[in-house]
């Protein structure tokens, strides 16, 4: 990044994040890889939220919740369940987390 130019940033620069990804991608900054894993995982984590956003009021606890929603999430995220919906989730975040440590370099105090 430090290569390119205030232009060639600008240009890339988005509001939305599959956008940017997508733009971050087509650059050549992100790897066929890496661009993979965080569109991958904005998508699931866009449909998990979309759906708890319009059916829960307050903070959602799993626990807690309709077996009929936590089917529903699972139909969003195209899982049999919604501990299927849990470990992939978990697996995305780590997955992000590595890309991010391979683009970004291991953050202090880790």
């Amino acid at each position: 990044i430090a290569a390119l130019s205030a232009p060639q940033i600008q240009e890339m620069l988005r509001t939305n994040t599959l956008e940017a990804l997508r733009s971050l991608h087509a650059s050549g900054i992100l790897a066929d890889a890496d661009a993979r894993i965080l569109t991958e995982a904005l998508g699931l984590y866009q449909q998990v939220i979309q759906i708890l956003r319009l059916t829960v009021g307050e903070a959602f606890v799993p626990a807690e919740s309709s077996p009929s929603l936590r089917q529903l999430v699972a139909s969003i995220a195209r899982v049999e369940s919604f501990e299927a919906v849990e470990t992939e989730l978990a697996a995305h975040e780590v997955k992000v987390r590595d890309a991010f440590t391979r683009l970004m370099g291991c953050p202090t105090g880790s």
